[in-house]
């Protein structure tokens, strides 16, 4: 069946065996990869969407480098650039570049995942890469530091090689074969290394890597094409109820003005009628008008 290999589209999961644990990032605003223990490692389903990641094709940054080197040579910022024509040129460059990358993931949906292919995976839920900084571990200083990044271009490109002999290069990945993902740029592998004091295991780039991870399948790039539309947290919403045409909305009242500070000198009490006055002309009326004992 095809559904035995990997495609381009699919959502997938990075599980090492040894260590019983998915890799992924703490949270959407979290940008270091470490792997966290899981207790049932064959349900793949029930791992966060922090450990979801998509198997994209190689990318081109050629436009994106070119705008990088620019800001480089000139010592300027991407704002302070703006006003250079030769920058905004290049901004239009790296659009156009984009809007290829996406119609070549459109043409290339699908299409099976071969051994030295290099391919670059992309976390759902905070649409970010994984990623070989230039900074070194945190607990290795002989491995390099593995992150997420949106920005990460070439340091995204990433070769599924075999873990085992019995695979060679060029023959299509099955699901949950031992595979060894290698960073083209510096020719590290990735490994699990040390734990982390929040209790997960760090993953480092380094040039022994005995780690072998496990590419499981999530979901096939066809199951849900809605799928790809992921609510990230904060994101506003509006609630429709399927059996009326009904909103759900907040009225806004108008708060009452606060009691003055120092209270009036005509105010007797905390009430708002005036203090009666007595005239003497009333007075003599009241006084007439009492029966005589």
């Amino acid at each position: 069946m095809s559904d035995d290999f990997l495609h381009i589209g699919d959502f997938i999961t990075v599980y090492d065996d040894v260590s019983d644990g998915y890799v992924g990032a703490h949270g959407i605003s979290s940008n270091q990869v470490a792997m966290r223990e899981v207790s049932d490692p064959l349900h793949p389903k029930l791992v966060a969407k922090e450990a979801v990641f998509v198997l994209l094709q190689q990318h081109n940054y050629a436009s994106y480098r070119q705008m990088r080197s620019f800001l480089e040579r000139e010592g300027l910022s991407a704002h302070a650039a703006l006003s250079d024509p030769r920058y905004r040129q290049l901004c239009d460059a790296v659009d156009s570049e984009r809007a290829h990358n996406r119609q070549e993931f459109n043409q290339t949906c699908g299409r099976e995942v071969r051994y030295g292919m290099i391919v670059q995976l992309q976390q759902e839920s905070s649409h970010k890469y994984l990623s070989v900084s230039r900074q070194p571990a945190e607990l290795n200083a002989d491995g390099r530091r593995v992150v997420l990044d949106a920005e990460a271009a070439e340091s995204a490109w990433v070769r599924i090689m075999p873990r085992l002999r019995v695979h060679s290069e060029g023959e299509k990945v099955h699901v949950g074969d031992p595979v060894t993902l290698e960073h083209v740029q510096t020719g590290l592998r990735l490994m699990v290394d040390q734990r982390l004091p929040d209790g997960r295991c760090e993953v480092i780039a380094t040039q022994q890597a005995l780690t072998g991870f496990k590419l499981n399948l999530f979901r096939l790039h066809d199951d849900d094409a809605s799928a790809h539309d992921t609510l990230l947290g904060s994101q506003p919403v509006r609630p429709v109820p399927k059996r009326k045409p009904l909103r759900l909305g907040m009225q806004v009242l108008t708060p009452a003005p606060p009691p003055p500070l120092h209270p009036s000198p005509h105010r007797c009490d905390s009430s708002t009628r005036r203090p009666r006055v007595i005239s003497a002309s009333t007075e003599s009326a009241s006084r007439r008008a009492l029966p005589r004992t």
